[in-house]
């Protein structure tokens, strides 16, 4: 429940801390990555266990787990999510604006319990993830013959 905002900058939006009653988590938007369409790039902390990984997500899928919270719950609780936007949704300053509304937006998430400790935020925290250097280096687990 508890908040430390930085200053918001195009490639470290402000770290926001996510409880419930097993695990605390920091988001942080590390920038993005483009193509034929956005991807943002989320490095993921579970502070319990101190396990960072990062992860890459649309904003169609954000957008998703969204309404499948709403679905989930079944309540009002869940905070608005950025809009939608059909045309200039690839421009620099577009990007930039919908990373800090999407910072937002998980930040009033991670204030509401119930929707932290929902299966489909939980599963939304692990799909997508990036494999990091930790990840290449641990050794791999080998069976003696």
């Amino acid at each position: 429940h508890t908040q430390r905002k930085k200053k918001l900058n195009p490639n470290q939006v402000e770290i926001i801390k996510m409880s419930t009653e097993e695990k605390t988590y920091k988001f942080r938007f590390t920038g993005t990555e483009k193509s034929d369409h956005t991807k943002y790039i989320i490095e993921i902390t579970d502070v319990k266990t101190n396990k960072t990984w990062k992860k890459k997500d649309r904003y169609s899928k954000m957008r998703l787990m969204h309404t499948n919270l709403g679905r989930e719950i079944k309540t009002k609780s869940a905070p608005e999510f950025p809009p939608k936007k059909w045309f200039g949704n690839m421009e620099d300053k577009f990007v930039v604006k919908r990373e800090q509304l999407l910072q937002n937006y998980y930040g009033a998430v991670g204030g509401i319990p119930e929707l932290v400790k929902t299966k489909v935020f939980q599963e939304w925290i692990v799909a997508n993830k990036i494999q990091t250097k930790e990840d290449e280096e641990k050794p791999k687990e080998t069976k003696e013959v």
